[in-house]
Formats: structure tokens, C-alpha cells, sequence
């Protein structure tokens, strides 16, 4: 049975553990041998990469020990909710290495923040995520249900004649509306919608009123959603017409501004912010480097990003850093 936990109490369950972390993911995970002993986080930043994996994403990683354990350090992630994804690997595998679909599935998506607080079990240890239950996180259980419900339609869609597969598609389709248009959860609503779209082809106009009313939360993954009001259309192109010397007034004035400590790493990205954390913890860029599974050109080019973005140049400088 695999139970993973994820909070900022009961760390004592995992020694290795500092008690001074915040939000950690802990948890327990029975593996065979053909699996390696690490499980690995990674951030999925829009919605067409769900399915893609490369080592710049993977954003933490920590060891599964010989009873299972684990704990993985999250505090770096922002306030805001976004899509991640948990994976383990094969032996010999690299760990940019997903298999979807099949016995040997090996990742599960989890919505999450700096705060998130859930329990996950399973029933069934192959796929190793497969099954899955949420305990503390509605959000979790919604988005896992979408993702659930989407695949089974599309497996029996697969094996199924084309008249059977048409309705299959008209209940899918009927359902993810549903789902986009009641959900309370951006992450489900949104996703509901980009499948709907995908499957359809309709243009992104035809999707203004499932998305319209998320626009104020910026959330990143209405980037593939963004929709444009063509009844408002010619306002917009007028007023972008007559507005250029503000919009450069503008933009030259937030240049000017002095950011507050706090903005400057907001401007940080997901795996800067792992970096920094890092940093002010003292490691080497050797450490950082094998924490975070990237190479050491690459945490070179990531602290030169953040001495830029802090306006700081040395690593005293980054220890001291006050928020």
C-alpha cells in the first residue's frame, strides 16, 4: 500500500527530517526491485506539457528508504495553486523518464501550494499510483477524478467501434463540460475546459464563459485558454491604438520602482526558488547540483539568474537575504 502525507506536522515520523521545515510531502511507498528507491517531484507549468519530462522540471528529490519512506521538502513552491507531478523510475532509467499508460504507469498529478496538507493511499501496488484516494484535499480528489474519468472514456473509446466510439465522445464531451462549467476548483474547471477544447477543435471564443470567470486569479495555465470577447474586440484594438505612450509611460515607470524584498522573489521561477532556498542553507553549488538533479552549469546559470533578480552578488549576500 502506498500513503503518502502531506503536511507540516508529524515529522517525527521521518527523522531525517529537520524540524524547523515547513510543509514537507511524507509518506510510504512499497516497491518492488525494478523500481529505483527515489521518487522525484516535478512542476508542470501549462497543460500541453503534462506529459513531457525533462530534468529541468523535476524540482525535488529525495531517497525512498528500505521501509518505504520518503519525506520531500515544499516550501519553496508559491502561495498560488499549480500542477505537479509525482514520478518514480525504473532501474537503469534516467529520471526524466515517464511511462504513461500501462501496467507500469509511474506518476501521479498532485495540486499544490506552499500550505498543501493531504493523504494519499492506494489499492494496488501495480501501477504503483494507480487507485488512488485523497484524504484533506478536495482539490486533489476532484483533479484525479477529471484525469480518471478522462482516461477511462478514451480506453473505451479505443477498443470500440466507430458508432459506439461516437458516443462515447458525445457522454465525454457532455461530461467535461459539466465538470468545467460546476467545478470550484480552477485547476479541475480549466483542465475540463483545455480537454474539451482538444477534443473539439473549437476555437477558444466558443469557451468565454467557462474561463471568464477565472481570469482574476493570473493563474498561469490560462495561458492555452485566453479568450477574446469579439463583441469587445475593436474596443480593445482602439484603446491599444490610443494608448501606447501611456503603456510606454507606464512601463517605464514599473522599470523605475523599487521592488520590496519579497516581489524581487516572487520574480523568482519554481526551480530558482529551490535553488535559492538552497543557497541560503549554505550548499555549494556541487550540493545544489546533486539535490536537484541538474547539472553544475546549470546551478551556475541559475544563481547568476537570481543575483540578477535580487539585485544581490555574493552568497553571503543570498544567506543574509531578509524577506
Amino acid at each position: 500500500m502506498l500513503t503518502l502525507v502531506l503536511t507540516n506536522y508529524g515529522l517525527a515520523q521521518s527523522p531525517s527530517i529537520k524540524e524547523d521545515l515547513k510543509t514537507t510531502i511524507i509518506g510510504q511507498l512499497a516497491l518492488d526491485n525494478i523500481w529505483e528507491p527515489s521518487i522525484y517531484l516535478s512542476h508542470i507549468p501549462d497543460f500541453d506539457r503534462r506529459f513531457e519530462i525533462n530534468n529541468q522540471m523535476i524540482i525535488a528529490k529525495t531517497a525512498v528508504d528500505s521501509l518505504g519512506k520518503f519525506a520531500l521538502k515544499i516550501d519553496f513552491l508559491p502561495a498560488d495553486i499549480q500542477l505537479y507531478r509525482l514520478h518514480i523510475v525504473k532501474k537503469g532509467d534516467s529520471p526524466a523518464s515517464l511511462i504513461i499508460g500501462g501496467q507500469n504507469e509511474n506518476h501521479l498529478f498532485l495540486v499544490l501550494n506552499n500550505e498543501s496538507r493531504l493523504t494519499i493511499q492506494n489499492d494496488t501496488t501495480l501501477p504503483p499510483f494507480k487507485n488512488v484516494s485523497f484524504t484533506g484535499s478536495e482539490q486533489n480528489r476532484s483533479f484525479n477524478s477529471l484525469v480518471k474519468l478522462y482516461e477511462e472514456y478514451d480506453f473505451r473509446a479505443s477498443i470500440s467501434n466507430s458508432s459506439t466510439r461516437k458516443l462515447i465522445n458525445e457522454q465525454l464531451s457532455s461530461s467535461l463540460l459539466a465538470i468545467a462549467d460546476s467545478s470550484q476548483y480552477i485547476l479541475t474547471a480549466l483542465y475540463a475546459t483545455y480537454l474539451h477544447k482538444n477534443m473539439s477543435g473549437l476555437e477558444n471564443e466558443k469557451y468565454a464563459d467557462l474561463v471568464d470567470k477565472w481570469k482574476g486569479s493570473n493563474s498561469p495555465y490560462l495561458s492555452t485558454l485566453i479568450v477574446i470577447d469579439q463583441k469587445r474586440s475593436s474596443i480593445i484594438l482602439y484603446l491599444l491604438g490610443i494608448g501606447g505612450i501611456a503603456i510606454a509611460l507606464f512601463i517605464g515607470f514599473k522599470q523605475r520602482k523599487k521592488y520590496t524584498n519579497r516581489s524581487l522573489i516572487n520574480e523568482l521561477s519554481i526551480q530558482e526558488r529551490k535553488v535559492f532556498a538552497l543557497l541560503r542553507e549554505g550548499k555549494t553549488n556541487q550540493e545544489i547540483s546533486d539535490e536537484c538533479n541538474v547539472a553544475v552549469s546549470t546551478v551556475k546559470s541559475h544563481v547568476s539568474s537570481i543575483y540578477g533578480k535580487l539585485k544581490i552578488s555574493s552568497r553571503k549576500e543570498a544567506m543574509n537575504y531578509k524577506e
